[in-house]
């Protein structure tokens, strides 16, 4: 008997892991993804329901969830939400759930249903993989949407993470003029190393007034405060972190602020990386029963 996997939502980057799973024998089942390929070899279920029905595996995409715990489906006509109900008519306690963070509500349906939950974001391999995707995609989007050469702008990077890391690289090889907003001392001595002017994360308003782009990664809703709206801040604002984002987006944009709020870059970016990169830590839980011959649990790992 195969394994039976529910992918849900997501972007080229799942049509390729669904695929992939498809192709090696598990009984993939799919809702609120793109079509690439209509011909693909996994079937694509009517409702989100239909998708999980026995499902032992539950793959969702890498970005965060939204709003009421929504999955990131840019290609569902109907939202996707991770709510007991949906998770209940699982199979997933014999398995697990695969996905970029859990939240809060979402921990605790899983606990009650006793369904192990594996966080993508957790991974520190997979967290540097994407961010060297999101880093190339930012900048073809920096490109794209300015009308004088990158060098000649000065970027404020908010946060220093894999994704902050990245992207400071890329603009500094760039020769491109880099302040790095960082909390800790270790982050900031990092950034100065790299050959970007650090300052204290406290101090990033200050930052904004003289910055002609400000790159946030910080999934803190007050990254870029109103505060802002009262201030000289004319720099071109561009979020790339997880939901709930790093400022209120709604309020500032109308306050007359230039926010753009992007989600997915890495799946524009090197959609078939990307999914490599995700199947390979998705093979190293699943467990392959047509070499196996066992149910996997979530204490069962092997290799598709």
């Amino acid at each position: 008997m195969s394994v039976s996997v529910a992918v849900l939502g997501g972007d080229e980057r799942e049509h390729h892991i669904a695929s992939s799973l498809a192709e090696t024998g598990c009984d993939v089942r799919t809702f609120g993804g793109v079509v690439v390929d209509p011909r693909a070899s996994y079937r694509r279920a009517r409702t989100a329901r239909d998708a999980v029905s026995d499902a032992e595996w539950l793959l969702c995409p890498y970005p965060g969830l939204g709003v009421h715990d929504e999955i990131y489906a840019p290609a569902s006509q109907v939202p996707i939400r991770l709510n007991r109900e949906l998770l209940g008519a699982s199979e997933a306690h014999r398995g697990g759930l695969v996905m970029g963070r859990a939240g809060q509500a979402v921990r605790a349906c899983c606990d009650d249903l006793g369904i192990t939950i594996h966080e993508t974001k957790a991974d520190p391999g997979l967290a540097v993989q994407t961010a060297t995707a999101v880093s190339e995609a930012l900048i073809s989007l920096l490109v794209e949407s300015t009308d004088r050469v990158l060098r000649e702008h000065l970027f404020l990077v908010m946060g220093f993470g894999a994704t902050g890391f990245a992207i400071t690289q890329l603009l500094l090889s760039m020769r491109c003029e880099v302040i790095v907003a960082a909390r800790s001392k270790r982050d900031r001595a990092r950034a100065r190393q790299l050959g970007a002017r650090p300052v204290a994360y406290r101090d990033r308003v200050g930052v904004m007034e003289t910055a002609d782009v400000v790159v946030n990664t910080v999934p803190s809703v007050d990254s870029v405060p109103l505060s802002v709206t009262t201030s000289r801040v004319t720099a071109r604002i561009f979020d790339i972190a997880s939901p709930p984002g790093g400022m209120d987006h709604q309020a500032l944009v109308g306050a007359g602020l230039d926010v753009n709020w992007v989600r997915g870059l890495g799946g524009l970016r090197a959609p078939v990386s990307l999914a490599e990169a995700l199947l390979e830590f998705v093979r190293d839980l699943v467990a392959d029963t047509t070499e196996n011959d066992q149910t996997p649990t979530p204490s069962t790992t092997a290799t598709l």
